[in-house]
């Protein structure tokens, strides 16, 4: 078969021709009983017609003119049968060319056959005559990707999402092109012009929004916790002083404390595709009253006599302090009592929390601790402790085993105290059990520095420590 147009030789079942794009006129084929029935309904109509003429010429006509109507009626039959066929041929392929249901029929029957093309054409022209539904638009994106023309593809299904509802499975089918080709960047634009929640929630993977501030922007009069939250997993990286944050920037970890001061705060996200949000910004004032840095006694030095460490202005707000070096905090220990200055070198790092959360500057004090008037060390204080538990059966052994056999008992020698001006080692006892789980046990013995005099010691609840004898 030719075009009637460009005379281009054209394939079998071929809709449209390739070189001008003219539409075939296809006339449909009848099976044998089909014909049958239209040659009988054909010839009946035929006769009607010639029976009417027939009625007209003899009122109007003598013998020799009925003879003529009989010969005008073995001429005609053929002549109006065709005429009527050729009506009916047509008219079906009227209804055949508009109707949206043959079209898909047709589409699916070429989609079978694996003529994508010709199947892409027939949904094409079906879609012409109704309009369908969201699922005809994807399925003619799916003849599309079958006859390797994504492109095309891409434009129906984005037609799709914009003039249909249910769409949920063109951005399904859109997402997985985009994401066969590694076009994340195109995928999250497409969540990101999406209005439908259910949509960007099953596909949120893919999308990268704007940090979400725990805080408004305002003025706050006290030390507050801002946090930052992505929509999905990946990263935010923020900066607090008005720039725009790359992925050189702090990376959010954990809530972020501010103190007094003023705060511009940009962050952005970037998910794990590597897509980048667009930047979020948050002002905030922080106005709060600072406290005064912890008061501390004795100042820094070398002392040969038992001391108290103790902060002076420790009710205002809450002192904490470190014995390590490093700056406290809420988690480190809370100053209650004066504390009985360490043997040997000691760092120890005092800073205050107000109501509001605002903190002091740090106070710091180094001491070099060695009793000048001791006849022995706080390990032969220890050992000393150790024989007199075993001599009053409390230790079944000098290793500190108890009593039931199941744990022990372990006593520790970190500083002295002045006691009605004795200097006494204060040794600690703790119980390790059978789990080696080890508990203090709140029971205290003070050793004279120069006898060595066995004493029970008591704290009470403001920190004065007494001395009595065992």
């Amino acid at each position: 078969m030719k075009c009637t147009k460009c005379g281009k030789e054209l394939k079998e079942g071929q809709l449209y021709c390739e070189e001008c794009g003219a539409e075939i006129q296809i006339v449909p084929v009848f099976e044998p009983e089909f014909e049958h029935e239209i040659n009988e309904t054909l010839t009946g109509v035929a006769e009607e017609v010639v029976e009417h003429t027939d009625s007209q010429l003899e009122k109007k006509q003598l013998a020799d003119t009925k003879r003529k109507g009989k010969r005008i009626r073995k001429m005609s039959i053929p002549v109006i049968g065709i005429f009527i066929l050729f009506l009916f041929v047509i008219q079906i392929f009227i209804y055949r060319n508009n109707s949206f249901e043959y079209q898909v029929q047709q589409a699916a029957k070429a989609a079978k056959m694996k003529n994508y093309t010709n199947a892409v054409q027939y949904m094409k022209k079906a879609l012409s005559i109704d309009g369908g539904t969201a699922d005809d638009v994807v399925l003619l994106a799916d003849y599309y990707m079958k006859a390797n023309q994504t492109e095309n593809a891409i434009i129906i299904l984005k037609d799709c999402i914009e003039n249909y509802e249910e769409v949920e499975e063109a951005y399904r089918k859109l997402i997985k092109i985009y994401e066969s080709d590694k076009q994340y960047e195109e995928i999250s634009d497409l969540l990101l012009s999406c209005k439908d929640t259910e949509i960007i929630t099953q596909f949120q993977s893919f999308t990268a929004f704007p940090p979400e501030f725990s805080l408004k922007d305002r003025v706050y009069n006290e030390v507050v916790p801002l946090k930052l939250s992505a929509n999905t997993t990946g990263k935010i990286y923020y900066t607090m002083d008005g720039t725009v944050p790359t992925k050189s920037s702090t990376e959010y970890t954990a809530p972020v404390f501010l103190e007094p001061g003023t705060y511009d705060i940009n962050a952005i996200f970037i998910n794990n595709y590597g897509i980048i949000s667009e930047c979020a910004k948050k002002s905030y004032v922080i106005q709060v009253t600072i406290p005064k840095k912890p008061e501390v006694s004795p100042y820094s030095g070398f002392y040969k006599t038992p001391q108290m460490i103790e902060v002076k202005n420790a009710d205002i707000g809450t002192t904490y302090y470190t014995v390590d070096g490093t700056i406290p905090t809420k988690d480190s220990s809370a100053y209650i009592n004066p504390i009985s200055m360490p043997l040997g070198t000691s760092s120890f790092k005092f800073v205050t929390y107000g109501d509001d959360g605002a903190v002091s500057d740090v106070t710091e004090r180094i001491f070099e601790f060695k009793l000048s008037a001791a006849k022995f060390s706080a390990q032969d204080a220890i050992a000393i402790t150790i024989r007199f538990l075993l001599d009053n059966q409390y230790l079944l052994d000098a290793a500190g085993t108890a009593p039931d056999g199941l744990g022990k008992y372990i006593y520790t020698c970190n500083t002295a105290v002045l006691v009605n001006n004795v200097s006494y080692y204060l040794i600690t006892e703790s119980y390790v059990d059978a789990l080696a789980v080890q508990t203090r046990t709140g029971n205290l013995l003070a050793i004279n520095i120069v006898t060595g005099e066995i004493n029970r010691a008591e704290v009470d609840i403001k920190g004065n420590i007494t001395v009595s004898a065992y």
